[in-house]
């Protein structure tokens, strides 16, 4: 029986993506402790003022150290999105060409040191620090494609939804440390340590990673340098047999790393990468909506930012539970049915939860309870939707060629985040964002959204290999030359 070495490196994937959306979220954290709304002051919510939220649960949003308007307050938020889409197209081509490897190394480090420095310059310029933000978003778009593209080589299709799984398990894993750490940083230390701590951890596992990971798992390698560093690699530790079995299990593709040989115009043209690209779109547009969740909390309900954190990680905390099963109950289901079927029920299944969850949040009014569970069911399944049914179609749709399809769909798909962040502050705009019902229809235009794409793709919609991923083809011939 082959061993299972390869799920260490599944588990340090899941490493990487913790820390990376970590720093990503630190900002939508400490914020309201950064700046209040216009005022800088009391949060005086509806809510509090009517007495449906006891006087002690409401609070100060924090120390209140810059005077940002809405605007700036949605422009430094939003900042990071620009620099996010431009880079997850641009790194899908240097995944194709060097590898993930070495790219994830680079982006460890480049986003530790964005991380670190940014409590200095933003107290410097508002400018610099949505400068930053810009950068911290250009190091961290290109983790996804460089992330899927490791999959063909180091995974089992039969065991890709499982590893996705796994590995975005750390997108709910960082929002709890992100939510209840800053929390409880803040309150010990003050909101720069978030990013302190933030930056340091990623360091730690850029240098894991470098000392743990081979470009490919098969790889034959000389006895080199220590004998403990050695044993550091995962590959080293393998066994002959799950070598050979994930060598073999790998689909028929085009094995190359030249741009001529990327098929770019059947790509871009592909209906079905298309659909694959408004998926990601949609349910980004939902996912970087729940960012402004503690926003929302804080300024809506006069929470103070201890109990909005310790709410957000709990719902980060559920959306780890039903992820991991949703996964593992596609992949069964998978040996018995077409993976578009598949796909299709659980994306309709989970929509089934998502729109009344949302719909409901208006009847709930300044009852913060019932509007959490609502607000906890809707991301939970929003999350377990991405995982079990939209994630991993642009990589089940590429072969080899997952890193530039996913690289070309997310970048386009992580304009959400920017689009969600101007969409706030258009929405809400001259409004009182202390009454509740004044956010309804922010949180609820990503669903409507989502729903367009979900009829597209039941009527449409078919994952398998495409051709142009199966053979040898180019549409610039003079690439060639």
């Amino acid at each position: 029986m082959p061993g299972r070495k390869r799920l260490e490196f599944t588990f340090l994937a899941s490493l990487v993506t913790i820390f990376k959306y970590t720093s990503e979220l630190t900002l939508p954290f400490t914020i309201t402790a950064m700046s209040s709304p216009q005022d800088g002051g009391t949060v005086e919510s509806v809510c509090t003022l009517n007495g449906s939220v006891p006087v002690e649960n409401a609070g100060k949003s924090g120390n209140n150290d810059f005077a940002w308007t809405d605007e700036q307050y949605g422009n430094i938020l939003g900042a990071f999105f620009i620099g996010y889409s431009i880079s997850t197209i641009g790194s899908a081509f240097a995944t194709q060409k060097y590898g993930f490897y070495p790219l994830i190394k680079v982006l460890c480090f480049g986003s530790a040191t964005t991380t670190l420095l940014f409590p200095f310059v933003v107290r410097r310029s508002y400018q610099l620090g949505c400068l930053l933000r810009v950068l911290l978003g250009i190091f961290s778009g290109p983790y996804v494609p460089a992330l899927q593209g490791s999959w063909y080589w180091w995974g089992i299709p039969s065991e890709l939804t499982t590893n996705i799984a796994i590995q975005s398990a750390g997108v709910t894993i960082g929002n709890i440390l992100g939510s209840v750490g800053s929390g409880m940083i803040i309150d010990s230390f003050g909101w720069e340590y978030c990013y302190y701590v933030a930056g340091t951890c990623q360091i730690f596992v850029g240098l894991l990673w470098a000392a743990m990971v081979d470009p490919k798992p098969d790889r034959e390698r000389e006895a080199f340098g220590f004998c403990g560093i050695k044993k550091l690699k995962i590959s080293s530790r393998m066994s002959k047999e799950e070598k050979s079995l994930i060598k073999h299990s790998r689909p028929a593709s085009l094995l190359t790393t030249e741009l001529r040989d990327i098929p770019f115009r059947s790509i871009i043209i592909d209906p079905q990468v298309l659909l694959a690209l408004l998926g990601l779109f949609s349910f980004n547009l939902i996912m970087s909506s729940t960012i402004s969740v503690p926003t929302y909390l804080t300024r809506a309900f006069g929470l103070p930012l201890s109990i909005v954190t310790y709410v957000f990680g709990t719902v980060a905390l559920g959306c780890l539970i039903a992820s991991l099963p949703s996964a593992l109950i596609v992949d069964k289901l998978r040996k018995k049915y077409s993976t578009t079927f598949v796909r299709k029920s659980m994306i309709v299944f989970f929509w089934i939860l998502m729109l009344p969850s949302v719909c409901c949040i208006k009847i709930f009014g300044c009852n913060f309870v019932g509007v959490s569970v609502l607000f906890s069911i809707y991301i939970i399944s929003t999350a377990a939707c991405g995982i079990a049914g939209i994630l991993p179609i642009a990589a089940e749709l590429s072969a080899n060629f997952g890193p530039i399809v996913t690289g070309f769909a997310g970048g386009i798909g992580n304009f959400a985040g920017f689009a969600s962040t101007s969409l706030m502050v258009y929405l809400l705009k001259d409004k009182n964002q202390d009454d509740p019902a004044n956010w309804n229809q922010f949180f609820v235009a990503p669903v409507g959204f989502f729903t367009v794409f979900m009829g597209f793709f039941l009527a449409f919609g078919k994952i398998e290999v495409r051709p142009w991923a199966k053979k040898r083809t180019t549409n610039f011939p003079f690439l060639l030359k």
